[in-house]
């Protein structure tokens, strides 16, 4: 995925372990995810929050760079 030139990378596979991750948490509905790529090029969880904070612009122009997930 790209920002204004800057591309995050791996983001794909980030999206991978993460719904990956998800399907063990099965009793959470919504779980905001913390990853990087380490030196490695490894995607890495640092943390899942059950309870996440949404902005409220992302709700109403439903501006989410992972609907289409």
């Amino acid at each position: 995925m790209t920002f204004k030139g800057y591309k995050i990378q791996q983001f794909e596979e980030m999206v991978e372990v993460v719904c990956k991750a998800h399907h063990n948490l099965s009793h959470f509905d919504f779980i905001g995810w913390d990853v990087i790529v380490n030196n490695n090029n490894e995607v890495v969880v640092i943390e899942f929050n059950p309870d996440p904070d949404m902005r409220l612009d992302q709700l109403i122009f439903l501006d989410n760079c992972l609907l289409s997930k």
